[in-house]
């Protein structure tokens, strides 16, 4: 039976209050978006931690650089009215010369749109105090030449020829901001050609982009609305955010709500055209969502016009957006092509100690991959026969298949664990600590459950992979990613199906030294 709305919807219930409680978030809200409609909308954990405000659907948060896809959209919509040349130099529509002195030749509207005008990667452009206007700060900004990170630390506006390599830069889209608000003949502001041309005839009514996110320039019903954002130190510890403004305000200033936004991104799903309103032409978006000649912006990302690409010319090929505010939003953005399915996660969360013991977009990286997971193996999670049970119950179901692994097969050992060991074992398990959730990931039944599950299973590598891979296994795929979550912790964020082997409960190294040696790991000090 194929995956159906109804599935994704009961699956994403069960996990996204774990995976809220997994990365300590305060709030958490999102929305999914299937075959050209919303199909779902929910919020977890709390707006305001003081005040115990509930995050809700309505929830409105701070977008970061998810709110550069509004600016690109705003530049081709000019593009397609003959108004905008791609390959016309960028400022001509300027009051201020922009030349990179390293050379390379003239800067392009393209090459700001691909990060490729030599500018350097990203630039700090950020305060206490309400920043200049926009055209004001770009001009000081170019004329300077460098800018200023610490104290008497100051890095060059320019950083490679024009052309050379994509450099992600705030100052080359808060540019194509103020090419859009000088551009366009009704004379509008950018945020106001934003709101009039994007989000409205999109329904986007909890949306706007302000030049400054403060009272004076947010409309009242979207200030109330708006979430507190908290920087996380440490394991459990949450500190509100101070007002941090942005100068470079077209690269990152939006408001959204996770159902907003899931608009834009089905508008693009849908060719341009989303409740017989066509944001911008079919052929406009299948070039923005084209790879473009330049190199890889990470590895696994290839760039479009401002969209980031992932998984190019495979099933899960898919196009989005993250964004982050200083220190207290992250939100992520992908749909996925071919299966015109789309998710927005929005989180009051900064985890300051990102790369060391957290990713930046945790929480939108586990529940983008668990998507992908569902619309990978397209089967609801509810066929396996441990779907009802709680998560404590799953989290101990695969640590019992590992620990029948380890004792058994992965010694050499050929005979399974008997019942007296087992019980043995599961009468004198200690939590210890309540660590990410400790008791609440600890369930005796589902260990046994576990243990008996894989004991059963001829003790060759091929039969345990297929038992790990098949129905037999009473949690699903899409399941077992997150709860590897749980048992090696945050370590980088998740993956999309196909790049690692972790949905089978036993790691890719594992499989990599067995297979490769021919051994099960018995030999003294293989470890």
């Amino acid at each position: 039976m194929p995956l159906t709305d109804k599935d994704i919807v009961e699956a994403f219930e069960v996990v996204v209050p774990e995976v809220a409680r997994q990365h300590a978030t305060p709030g958490l809200n999102l929305a999914i978006a299937r075959h050209g409609e919303v199909i779902w909308e929910a919020g977890e954990g709390y707006a305001d931690l003081e005040l115990q405000a509930p995050m809700t659907p309505e929830t409105v948060n701070r977008s970061g650089s998810m709110g550069k896809v509004y600016t690109a959209t705003a530049v081709m919509q000019l593009v397609e009215r003959g108004i905008i040349d791609l390959h016309e130099r960028a400022d001509a529509h300027l009051p201020f010369d922009i030349d990179n002195p390293l050379g390379g030749g003239d800067v392009t509207v393209w090459h700001l749109l691909t990060h490729t005008s030599g500018l350097m990667g990203n630039g700090a452009c950020s305060s206490f105090d309400e920043p200049t206007p926009l055209e004001e700060h770009l001009a000081e900004d170019y004329a300077r030449g460098h800018v200023d990170f610490y104290p008497q630390m100051q890095i060059p506006t320019w950083s490679a020829p024009v052309g050379e390599k994509p450099q992600y830069s705030n100052t080359g889209i808060a540019t194509l901001g103020l090419i859009v608000a000088n551009a366009n003949p009704e004379g509008l502001a950018y945020s106001e050609y934003v709101q009039r041309h994007v989000m409205d005839p999109l329904g986007m009514t909890s949306s706007q982009y302000p030049p400054v996110q403060n009272r004076r320039h947010i409309r009242p019903e979207l200030f109330e609305r708006l979430s507190t954002g908290y920087a996380q130190l440490g394991s459990g510890v949450h500190v509100p955010t101070p007002p941090v403004y942005f100068a470079d305000h077209p690269a990152g200033t939006a408001l959204i709500t996770p159902g907003d936004h899931v608009r834009l991104l089905l508008a693009y799903l849908e060719g341009g055209t989303l409740d017989g309103h066509e944001l911008l032409r079919e052929e406009t978006v299948e070039q923005m969502l084209t790879g473009q000649e330049v190199s890889q912006l990470h590895e696994g990302i290839d760039l479009g016009l401002v969209w980031m690409l992932r998984g190019v010319g495979t099933d899960l090929e898919s196009f989005g957006h993250n964004g982050a505010h200083m220190w207290g939003w992250t939100n992520s953005a992908r749909a996925f092509r071919k299966h015109r399915t789309a998710i927005v996660v929005s989180a009051n969360h900064w985890n300051l100690f990102e790369g060391l013991h957290a990713a930046r977009y945790a929480e939108g990286d586990d529940l983008t991959a668990f998507l992908a997971w569902l619309l990978a193996t397209d089967r609801p999670p509810s066929q396996h026969r441990g779907f009802r049970h709680p998560w404590a119950w799953k989290v101990s179901y695969v640590t019992g298949l590992v620990a029948a692994n380890r004792y058994g097969p992965y010694l050499g050992i050929e005979r399974p664990l008997t019942q007296g060991y087992l019980d043995a074992m599961v009468g004198g398990a200690r939590v210890l600590q309540e660590g990410r959730g400790g008791a609440r990931l600890w369930d005796a039944d589902g260990f046994r459950a576990g243990v008996e599950d894989l004991s059963q299973v001829e003790h060759t590598i091929p039969a345990t992979r297929a038992f790990l891979l098949s129905d037999r296994v009473q949690v699903s795929p899409a399941e077992m990613h997150l709860i590897n979550g749980e048992l090696l912790g945050p370590i980088g964020g998740a993956v999309v199906p196909g790049t690692d082997d972790s949905r089978t409960a036993i790691s890719a190294a594992e499989w990599q030294h067995i297979e490769s040696t021919g051994s099960t790991g018995n030999e003294e000090n293989t470890r």
